[in-house]
C-alpha cells in the first residue's frame, strides 16, 4: 500500500519485463535441456532411470541458471529500485535497457555476478521440480493411470509435497 500511495498503482509493475525475461531464459533452457537429454539417453522401450533424470535435471539447472543470470540480476535491481532513495535509483525502463546499461556501465562480466549462487539454486530447483515430477508421473502411468490432466496434476502435487 505504501508503494501505491507514494509511487502510484503502476509502480507495482517494476521488474515485470525482467521477470518475464528471466522465465524465458532460465525456465525454457532448463526444460529444453532436460527434455532433449532425456530423449537422447532413453533406450527404446525402457524408462529413463531416476538417477539419470536427476543428472540431466542438474545439467539443465546448471545451463539454465547461468543463462538466466543477467535477467535475474536486472529483475532484482528493478524490483529493489523502488526501495532506494530517488538519487540512487537505476530507473531501468525495461529489462533490455537494464542489461544494456549494466554491460555499458559495469562491463560484460558484471552481467553474470551472482551466477554461482543462481546456478546452484537452479540445480536444486530443477532436480526438485523436473526429475521428481517426471518420476512421479512415470510411477502413476505404470500403475495404469491414463496420461491426462489428472495424472499430471497428481504428479505435480506429489513433486511439490516431496520437494
Amino acid at each position: 500500500m505504501n508503494v501505491i500511495k507514494h509511487d502510484g498503482f503502476l509502480s507495482l509493475n517494476h521488474g515485470l519485463t525482467a521477470a518475464v525475461l528471466r522465465q524465458l531464459t532460465y525456465s525454457t533452457t532448463r526444460f529444453a535441456v532436460y527434455e532433449t537429454a532425456k530423449e537422447y539417453i532413453a533406450k527404446p522401450g525402457e524408462e529413463v532411470a531416476f538417477y539419470e533424470k536427476i543428472g540431466i535435471a542438474a545439467a539443465g539447472g546448471i545451463i539454465g541458471g547461468f543463462i538466466g543470470t543477467p535477467a535475474d540480476l536486472i529483475n532484482v535491481r528493478m524490483q529493489n529500485d523502488i526501495k532506494l532513495p530517488v538519487a540512487k535509483r537505476r530507473n531501468y525502463r525495461h529489462a533490455f535497457d537494464g542489461i544494456f546499461r549494466v554491460y555499458k556501465e559495469e562491463g560484460f562480466r558484471h552481467l553474470f555476478s551472482g551466477a554461482s549462487t543462481a546456478t546452484g539454486r537452479s540445480v536444486l530447483m530443477t532436480i526438485g521440480q523436473l526429475s521428481f515430477y517426471d518420476q512421479f508421473k512415470t510411477v502413476l502411468l505404470n500403475r495404469n493411470y491414463a496420461d491426462n490432466l489428472t495424472t499430471h496434476f497428481l504428479a505435480s502435487l506429489a513433486a511439490i509435497i516431496y520437494h
